[in-house]
Order: C-alpha cells, then structure tokens, then sequence
C-alpha cells in the first residue's frame, strides 16, 4: 500500500501529507510527480525529502503552463533531473506512466503510438 497524492495533499507545505505521515509513519509513497509539480513542489526535492519511503511513482508530464501533453516527453517535466535524484536516493521501485488530458484535448495520433513514445522517452532519460 502506498500514499497517493494530487495537489490539496501537498499544498500548504505538504500539510495533509505531512499530517498523515505523523499519524501512520509507516506509510509508503506513490507521488504523481505532476501533481507535485502543479502544487509548486520541485519532484527533485521531493525525492531527495522522501527518499526510502517512495515505492511507486506515476510520471506524467505537463508545458509549464500546466496544460498535460499529448505524451511523456513532449512537456516540461526535466525526467532526467528525476532519474539522477532516483538514482541518487537509491529508488527500487516501479513506476507507472499516465496519459490524461484537459477536456478540450484533441489527439493527434492513436492513443497507442502516445503510450509507446512515452515509454520509449522514460527508457531514454531514466534508462528503464
């Protein structure tokens, strides 16, 4: 089991993380980096923070201006800063990739090709 988080969990200073964590300090982690990254928390840091807790991650990415692309790598989302802090912190665990879009989205390609081009641009910058 793992702690799942969207923005109001990490808002305000982590504080609904940070209070959950004082109640079950046992608890493991499965940040959205995305969602780290809309509540103005560095994925980086993050990491660096919460170290031997994280087992799960869910990497997704976004243009600076918050709006989700059509696949992992065509965003802002520096992977590879998250693959050295990964490394750094000694993570084990697995990831998954998560495609999702604003309502107004309209795709370009099959849903398929954007799950493989996701897939080829984490084994590129995370080496996985």
């Amino acid at each position: 089991m793992n702690l799942h988080n969207h923005t109001y969990e990490v808002e305000d200073g982590e504080y609904d993380l940070r209070g959950t964590l004082s109640r079950f300090p046992e608890a493991k982690l499965g940040p959205d980096l995305n969602w780290l990254t809309r509540a103005g928390i560095d994925p980086v840091e993050f990491i660096h923070r919460y170290e031997k807790s994280i087992i799960f991650l869910h990497l997704r990415d976004a243009r600076k201006d918050g709006r989700w692309v059509e696949s992992v790598g065509e965003g802002d989302t520096d992977f590879a800063a998250i693959a050295g802090a990964l490394r750094e912190v000694g993570f084990e665990g697995v990831a998954s990739i998560e495609l999702a879009w604003e309502s107004d989205f309209e795709p370009t390609r099959p849903l398929r090709e954007s799950l493989k081009m996701s897939r080829e641009h984490i084994r590129q910058t995370m080496g996985w």
